[in-house]
């Protein structure tokens, strides 16, 4: 028995397509593709947009590689606003602007 990529429940080892939500399902050499490697997680946190480009591409079709993908965009994006927020606090630049 497998289960669906899309909705999670239990179908046969034969579904190609899932008979709850209608998703086509990967075939097993599509399902050791889809193993989440860390390396996708850098990708997207190095690369954010890419990564977020990644997650809504492979959603359905790559699910573990995607979500991994998307989890290192956001940590990614997270870390750089946060950088440009408290970086020149901890540095001492004054964050005030001055009129002319």
């Amino acid at each position: 028995m497998l289960t669906c990529y899309h909705c999670g429940k239990t179908i046969g080892d034969a579904e190609r397509r899932c008979p709850f939500c209608g998703a086509v399902q990967p075939t097993a050499t599509e399902r050791i593709n889809d193993t989440g490697s860390v390396l996708w997680g850098v990708l997207g946190f190095f690369f954010p947009v890419v990564g977020l480009i990644i997650y809504l591409a492979w959603r359905n079709t790559k699910p573990n590689n995607a979500q991994t993908c998307a989890l290192g965009a956001v940590i990614g994006a997270l870390i750089c606003v946060f950088s440009l927020i408290f970086l020149p606090i901890l540095l001492g630049i004054p964050l005030r602007v001055t009129g002319v």
